[in-house]
């Protein structure tokens, strides 16, 4: 191998190639490279475990003794892990920076690796250098392993707890985000609360941000949309309002957006929903707005255009330095 190829930072750089969003390398490839030799081992490790979807690759890395399948046919473990064997976890867990899970991930595991998970010693948690999380599960049952990968380094948290569906749980989940992880800047989660207390506590940990600056939430009042008003760091706000309650958003001072907030998107089962909220919100600080409205999947009666024009027109600067998306 030539002496220029020998810095792992190039190794790095090589393995990371991609075309059209995807490795040039393989990951068979990589894992061969691994075993290659040792100069080629850690940058060919560090490509391959930098996104995991997914637990089977970690319950891979166990000793075979150790995993085993149960008679309906999922991974499972014939004993609770040794601390050696979670350290054995950990030299790849450790490299993972983007982890991702859905719902068929639970289907071929069961409850005794997501306990064996939940419960790994505290001074090696499971994914110590993670920094991008997508969770596209909402069974609560599963909260309790979701919330131990929550953690200081997570920059990027997309939750996927169904909107239709609010409860103490996911309440409860939301509103730990913010001691969880302190340096998130990016959340993305399309909730409504269950109660009016429940949204204090979650707009107190969302308020606690202060390095967020991409937020998507469901709101089901103008109270939430005052206190979410408050988060100055916020460049871009999606609101999921298929839980908007029309009969619980009457307020005296409406929510005044800071002036850095740029794009603003809106998710709405109705027009009348639409209009009603953007009367008890105002953008008016704001240097750059972008309202994206697909009204091709948006319940609307024509006459209603009016007032969506008013309230448009109202709650938005008189000049803009970008106009209206769509």
């Amino acid at each position: 191998m030539h002496l220029c190829l020998l810095p792992p930072e190039i190794l790095l750089h090589i393995f990371s190639l991609q075309k059209n969003g995807q490795l040039l390398c393989s990951r068979a490839t990589l894992a061969s490279l691994a075993r290659t030799c040792r100069i080629l081992k850690e940058p060919a490790l560090d490509t391959l475990w930098k996104a995991i979807s997914g637990f089977e690759p970690l319950i891979a890395c166990l000793p075979e003794h150790v995993t085993t399948t149960d008679i309906e046919g999922k991974l499972t473990l014939k004993r609770p892990l040794s601390n050696e064997e979670y350290r054995l976890l950990g030299r790849y867990t450790e490299r993972i920076r983007y982890f991702e899970v859905y719902n068929s991930d639970f289907r071929n595991i069961d409850v005794w690796i997501v306990q064996a998970f939940i419960f790994a010693p505290s001074p090696m948690p499971l994914l110590p250098n993670l920094r991008c999380l997508r969770w596209m599960d909402d069974n609560e049952r599963f909260f309790p392993l979701l919330h131990t990968l929550l953690g200081p380094t997570i920059t990027w948290l997309d939750l996927a707890v169904a909107p239709r569906t609010p409860s103490f749980a996911k309440s409860a989940l939301l509103a730990s985000v913010g001691a969880c992880c302190p340096s998130i800047r990016e959340l993305h989660c399309e909730y409504c609360c269950d109660s009016e207390e429940s949204a204090d506590a979650i707009c107190e940990a969302l308020c606690g941000m202060r390095e967020l600056f991409h937020l998507r939430i469901g709101v089901f009042n103008t109270q939430i949309l005052l206190r979410l008003a408050s988060i100055s760091s916020l460049k871009y706000l999606g609101l999921d309002l298929r839980m908007y309650n029309v009969d619980h958003t009457h307020s005296h001072s409406p929510p005044m957006f800071p002036s850095q907030l740029e794009q603003v998107v809106i998710n709405t089962p109705s027009l009348s929903v639409l209009t009603h909220c953007l009367r008890n919100i105002q953008f008016l600080s704001c240097r750059s707005v972008n309202l994206l409205i697909d009204f091709s999947v948006i319940l609307y009666d024509p006459t209603d255009i009016p007032e969506l024009i008013i309230s448009l027109s109202q709650c938005l600067p008189p000049t803009l330095e970008n106009g209206l998306g769509r």
